[in-house]
């Protein structure tokens, strides 16, 4: 990627609790060939990523093709 722009998604906290549940989504438009990478960039509550038999953590994207 031969431009670098850092997007922002805010966090849906949905439990105060030790262990919290959060999403993020956002959108972006790209060109052929671009990447995407997905990072945490801030510790929210829970100190770390972790999974464990009942919590696990996923990616998802669309792909929405121009016509």
């Amino acid at each position: 990627m031969s431009v670098k722009v850092r997007l922002t998604a805010t966090i849906q906290q949905v439990s105060s609790s030790t262990y919290v549940c959060e999403s993020a989504s956002c959108s972006v438009k790209l060109t052929r060939n671009e990447h995407v990478w997905v990072m945490k960039a801030q510790q929210s509550i829970a100190s770390q990523i972790y999974e464990t038999g009942n919590s696990w953590n996923s990616f998802t994207g669309t792909l929405i093709q121009e016509l």
